[in-house]
C-alpha cells in the first residue's frame, strides 16, 4: 500500500493498493516487470485476488478505527470482461463496504476500445465506484481517454517531474496545464512521484489536490499502514506562507504567465515574508518584487527578473550550479 495525501490539509486520504510478485527464494518482483508478462486470464485474477486483498484490509482497518478508502489497479481487457462489475459488486459486499471507498484505475498497459469500456465504467460509476485514469501525460491515448470517459480522478505521470531539477519552469508549466485540464473537467488531481518538500508545495500551488511519492511514503505492507498512519502529520504551522524555493517559484510563475501583477497587497503576499525569511530583504529580489505589485505597469519589466532568481534558488536548492535562466 502507498499512501495519497491531500496535499492542502497534509492528512491521508487513501491509500493505492499495490502488487508485487514474491519469487520463491524471496526476491520481489515489481509490476512493471511481470505485468507485461501476463495473460488476459491472468490479469482477471490478479484483479480478483487484489481487490479482495484490499477491501479486506480497509474493513479490518475500520474496525481498528481507521477509516481509508482504496484504489486497485484495473487492466483495460479486465475492464471489459463480461462479469467485470459483478466481481466489484461482490467484493464490495463481501467485505461490508460503501462502493464510494473504493477507486479503480485503469491501467495503460493496454489499447482501449472506448465504446466497448464506456458501458462498463458506467455500470461502475452506478456503483458509486470511483474512476480514476492512471498516468496523464505518459505519451499514451490519456488526453482522448479523459475526453471520453467518465473519470473522477486522474494522476499525472511522475515522469514529467523529472526534469525539475534542470528545467523548473518548464517542468511547473506541465504540471499547472495538467492539473488545470483535469479541474476543468471536473476531476481530482493526483500528482505521483513527489520525492521532496519543494515538489510537495510546488504541486499545491499549481492546484494538484493530491499526492504521492517517497516523500511521504514507500509502499509498505498493509499491516503497517496503521501505525504509519498514526505517526504521520504533514500539515505545516502556517499554510499560507512560502516554505521552499520550488513553491516560491511556482508561486511567481503563475502570475509571470498571464502577464499580471501578484493580486495582493504587498505586505501580506506570501513571496514577501519568505524573501525575508531569508535574509535578502535589502537585495535586487525585493526591489522586483516590490515593482511586482505595482499598478503602472513595472511588474512588466520586473517580473522575469524575479522569475529568474527564483530558478537559480530553486536549481541551488537541488543541487545544481550556475546561473541557469529560465526556460534555458
Amino acid at each position: 500500500m502507498q499512501p495519497i495525501i491531500d496535499l492542502k490539509s497534509g492528512t491521508l486520504r487513501r491509500v493505492e493498493a499495490l502488487a508485487r510478485l514474491t519469487l520463491a527464494n524471496g526476491a520481489v518482483v515489481p509490476p512493471d516487470r511481470f505485468v507485461p508478462q501476463l495473460s488476459g486470464n491472468d490479469l482477471d485474477e490478479l484483479f480478483r485476488i487484489g481487490l479482495n486483498e484490499a477491501l479486506g484490509w480497509v474493513a479490518a482497518w475500520e474496525q481498528d478505527g481507521l477509516a481509508l478508502d482504496v484504489s486497485v489497479n484495473l487492466a483495460p481487457s479486465t475492464l471489459v470482461h463480461p462479469r467485470c462489475t459483478r466481481w466489484v459488486a461482490k467484493a464490495l459486499r463481501r467485505h461490508g463496504l460503501a462502493a464510494n471507498r473504493l477507486s479503480l484505475e485503469l491501467l495503460e498497459t493496454q489499447e482501449l476500445d472506448a465504446a466497448a469500456s464506456r458501458s462498463v465504467l458506467e455500470e461502475l460509476t452506478g456503483l458509486g465506484v470511483g474512476l480514476a485514469l492512471d498516468d496523464l501525460g505518459s505519451g499514451h491515448s490519456s488526453l482522448k481517454r479523459l475526453a471520453q470517459l467518465p473519470f473522477d480522478t486522474i494522476k499525472i505521470d511522475r515522469g514529467l517531474l523529472a526534469g525539475v531539477e534542470t528545467k523548473p519552469v518548464e517542468t511547473l508549466s506541465l504540471i499547472a496545464t495538467l492539473s488545470q485540464m483535469g479541474r476543468d473537467m471536473g476531476a481530482a488531481v493526483v500528482l505521483e512521484g513527489i520525492e521532496n518538500a519543494g515538489l510537495a508545495e510546488a504541486a499545491s500551488v499549481l492546484g494538484a489536490s493530491l499526492g504521492q511519492g517517497y516523500y511521504f511514503a514507500r509502499p509498505m505492507p498493509a499491516a503497517d499502514v496503521p501505525s504509519w498512519a498514526a505517526g504521520f502529520g504533514l500539515r505545516p504551522d502556517r499554510a499560507d506562507r512560502l516554505h521552499t524555493e520550488l513553491g516560491a517559484l511556482a508561486f511567481h510563475w503563475q502570475f509571470t504567465r498571464w502577464g499580471s501583477p501578484h493580486p495582493f497587497a504587498v505586505d501580506v503576499c506570501p513571496l514577501t515574508e519568505f524573501i525575508a525569511d531569508r535574509g535578502i530583504a535589502g537585495s535586487a529580489s525585493k526591489l522586483w518584487h516590490d515593482l511586482q505589485h505595482g499598478l503602472d505597469g513595472g511588474h512588466d519589466q520586473a517580473s522575469l527578473p524575479l522569475l529568474d532568481w527564483l530558478v537559480d534558488l530553486s536549481l541551488g536548492q537541488m543541487g545544481q550550479r550556475g546561473g541557469l535562466r529560465a526556460g534555458a
